[in-house]
């Protein structure tokens, strides 16, 4: 490990030679007439209009992959029914549309191009080249996007050895050796979820479709945490029993499709390490970041490496993470490893992939050129200080000072970031930003000092409180991630009020009520569901009531969701209703702050209220609090569930501080019938239930001169190259409007930039306009000097609707190479 600077590779891969369109396919006038023949036989698809032999050859293939190449199992596991096929030249949303019916499916050119084997050479190695594009347009078709969950089920089991159906052996006797619930805190996949399921897991290589122990496939209920390890994103379990399983939450889905399919293809990994891989596997893996066993750390890993890491999570936790974080890489955005470890790319070629590689094609792409483009990564600490003045009953005045070393050629450094961790509670974040006119002393020539003033609370817990990583991050991006370990870090807090005890929810004292109001922009009458707890204070007091800079905004957050139900009255749902995924098919749980008054200033109860005000055009059903949490200024915090588990089931041996779940308490919000319009005095939804449109034919991108407002080069901040900026067109024919919309863009190093679109109703409750015509969007992307020069690839966008339904739009084909 070294702490200097160092210059990875631009992450560039070598572009496939590949051969013509047919060079993989022989007899190629008999054969396409014979996949004609069978695709009809087999899958009861009749081609209709142009298709040469390419075409008719990739879209067998990717029916038998699916669905399998035994006549009578194809069509039962499927749910085949007759339908023609038509190939069209347009760009379509997904690659393919089925018309009402299902008899008639128009599936893109685009989709077809790549569908079938071409032979290629890739850095001087023969093999193939193809997509898995099409293959995921049939996925939609025969699950009809997710919502046949018996096909995708069948898919699952058959490509994958995996299912969603654990009756067999049921979630009591599945999680006795792991957290000890049973099926009232899981419910159904949502359709999107399976599709994104499904799709990750056919990208990996073949070999890699099927790993020993993955058996189960869980979903946990909407809105709750998981109990033993907070707002993760997902859990596996590999080495627990024979036939294991892996969990996801609702936080594996809120984020855009990229975040849910590098989660499947993560924990998958984790399966790989717990049960297949042998020791020297291993140990070469660990030798690559130079891992080392600490048992003084969390999770009894260290690595004093800085920069070989796709993320900050996989540099933190240990080789397994590491691994599993990298695989992710691997497939989605190969050029990210490629550029953060040259090494660990190799290794992926050579050992883990069989020589399988992966290349990303945009659909919309643009150039940077950049003369002072640079792939130095950012600085490394040279020094750290710390000062922390107070009495033991005061708040800490807690200065932080680093001392960064650029390097040579360093761009634009932004800001270090440190977590801090109390003694055995509590959470605090410390930001450093570079000091403005500081010089470097005699000796120092070069360095920058960053630094950090901020108060802790007197609450914080008493003792030495921990950081494992330093986070440093410049203006393209780049990040460097270095363990605390290196350096002499003490941070120590003489608190006599220190406290760890979180406040308390008063049992069975939450309520919920539906009122209405009207919008004052449009008019519109719109639902507003007001929840109410009661607490009590034992130890710090509620965030927000004592004045600190990491002080919780708002003592209390809860999340809002609804299950579909005929029952027309606010009673409990039955268990097929619980256990179904929730309002729509790409809704989630909506989340609320909120605020705390204590009864009187002398007493320790007291009322907490979060107010959560939906579009008209919301789901209607039986509305629930699905969990809440309280927190103080100390960082402690204490969460309720509100399930339909059985009363005397004690989840997980009562690890943390956490009750037992207490019944939901539910409000039912009619749908309005009749041609009737809800009213502040008899509130009620026209729900809609369609996912807003992208006019994928209208995406552009260009980088155009950095606006005239731009602000002034500052102290740490690069100048402005000039802006990204993406155009294209949405809509939502559904009704309630297009809301928040989320892009990506990809650069040539593989990083991927995230980033909203601000319109005009980014922040709206209620929609302003005509909801169901085109509008004219666009992202901008600040492109600072030192930005990646080459190809940037317009990777994805999200679209989100007033009334939650949400649709993502994959705009980067991936393109397995495979060696002979």
């Amino acid at each position: 490990a070294t702490p200097a600077a160092t210059s990875p590779t631009s992450g560039k891969q070598g572009a496939p030679a590949a051969g013509g369109a047919g060079a993989a396919v022989t007899g190629a006038a008999g054969a396409a007439e014979d996949a004609q023949a069978k695709v009809l036989r087999v899958y009861l698809v009749t081609l209709d209009g142009k298709w040469d032999n390419h075409d008719a050859l990739g879209l067998l293939d990717a029916f038998e992959t699916v669905c399998g190449k035994v006549p009578a199992e194809a069509a039962k596991d499927c749910a085949l029914t007759h339908a023609t096929w038509t190939a069209s030249d347009a760009m379509i949303p997904d690659d393919v549309i089925v018309a009402p019916g299902g008899g008639k499916v128009t599936v893109s050119r685009l989709a077809l191009a790549h569908s079938v084997r071409s032979k290629a050479t890739m850095d001087g190695v023969t093999g193939t080249v193809r997509s898995k594009r099409l293959q995921h347009g049939v996925m939609r078709v025969v699950t009809d996007w997710g919502h046949k969950p018996e096909v995708a089920d069948k898919i699952l089991n058959r490509m994958f050895g995996a299912t969603l159906n654990v009756s067999g052996v049921g979630m009591t006797k599945l999680t006795e050796a792991t957290t000890i619930e049973d099926g009232e805190r899981f419910m159904t996949f949502k359709p999107r979820e399976l599709m994104l399921m499904l799709e990750a897991w056919s990208d990996m290589p073949q070999h890699m479709h099927k790993v020993d122990g993955l058996r189960y496939v869980t979903r946990r209920q909407q809105g709750i945490n998981h109990p033993l390890y907070g707002r993760t994103t997902a859990v596996s379990w590999p080495t627990n029993m024979d036939e294991s399983y892996q969990e996801y939450m609702d936080y594996s889905f809120n984020d855009d499709s990229y975040t849910a399919r590098h989660l499947f293809i993560h924990e998958k990994t984790h399966f790989f390490w717990g049960r297949q891989w042998d020791k020297k596997v291993k140990h070469q893996w660990e030798a690559l970041s130079k891992w080392e066993r600490e048992e003084d750390t969390a999770g009894g890993w260290l690595t004093k490496r800085a920069t070989p890491f796709v993320s900050g999570y996989g540099s933190r936790n240990s080789p397994d993470e590491d691994m599993a974080e990298s695989m992710a890489a691997y497939v989605l955005h190969p050029n990210l490893l490629q550029a953060r470890s040259q090494s660990k790319y190799k290794f992926f070629v050579g050992t883990m992939m069989q020589g399988v590689r992966y290349m990303e094609k945009p659909d919309v792409s643009f150039e940077v050129k950049d003369a002072k483009s640079s792939y130095r990564l950012p600085a490394t600490v040279r020094d750290v200080s710390i000062s922390v003045v107070g009495g033991p009953k005061e708040d800490k005045a807690v200065t932080v000072k680093m001392l960064l070393d650029p390097g040579e050629g360093w761009h634009s450094p932004q800001h270090v970031e440190v977590s801090l961790s109390g003694p055995s509670s509590g959470y605090h974040t410390l930001k450093l930003s570079p000091k403005k006119g500081w010089s470097p002393p005699k000796g120092s020539e070069g360095t920058v000092l960053f630094e950090a003033h901020d108060t802790m609370s007197r609450y914080y817990e008493n003792g030495f409180w921990s950081a494992k990583q330093i986070k440093v991050t410049d203006d393209l991006s780049n990040t460097r991630w270095m363990m605390v370990d290196q350096y002499s870090w003490r941070l120590y807090l003489n608190n006599a009020l220190g406290t760890q005890w979180a406040p308390r929810y008063l049992p069975q004292t939450l309520a919920l009520n539906l009122t209405a109001e009207a919008d004052p922009s449009t008019g519109a009458v719109a639902p507003v569901f007001t929840a109410t707890a009661r607490f009590q204070q034992t130890g710090a007091p509620l965030g927000g009531s004592v004045v600190g800079k990491d002080a919780p905004k708002t003592p209390i957050w809860m999340r809002l969701a609804a299950h579909r139900t005929e029952s027309p009255s606010s009673q409990g749902l039955t268990a097929a209703e619980w256990a179904s995924n929730g309002a729509g098919g790409s809704t989630y749980p909506v989340y609320g702050e909120g605020e705390c008054v204590k009864d009187t200033a002398w007493a320790t109860d007291g009322t907490c209220t979060v107010t959560f005000k939906l579009a008209p055009s919301h789901p209607a059903g039986q509305y629930y609090v699905t969990m809440l949490s309280l927190g103080d200024v100390a960082g402690n915090e204490r969460w309720q569930f509100f399930t339909q588990q059985p009363k005397g089931v004690v989840c997980c041996g009562r690890v943390g501080n956490q009750g037992d779940d207490e019944e939901p308490t539910f409000v039912r919000l009619a749908e309005c019938k009749g041609g009737a319009k809800p009213t502040v005095a008899k509130p009620c939804v026209m729900p809609d239930t369609q996912d807003p449109e992208l006019d994928v034919a209208s995406v552009t991108a260009a980088v155009v001169p950095a606006p005239a407002s731009a602000p002034a080069t500052a102290a740490g901040k690069a100048a402005l190259l000039g802006q990204a900026v993406v155009k294209f067109r949405a809509r939502d024919v559904g009704g309630s409007g297009v809301g928040t919309i989320v892009y990506r863009v990809m650069d040539p190093q593989g990083y991927s930039h995230q980033g909203y679109v601000q319109h005009g109703n980014s922040d709206t409750t209620v929609f302003k306009g005509d909801p169901a015509a085109w509008g004219e969007f666009e992202a901008h992307l600040d492109l600072p000097e030192g930005s990646p020069a080459g190809e940037w690839k317009v990777e994805s966008i999200q679209l989100h609707d007033k009334a939650g339904n949400r649709r993502n739009f994959q705009l980067i084909e991936l393109l397995v190479f495979e060696p002979l």
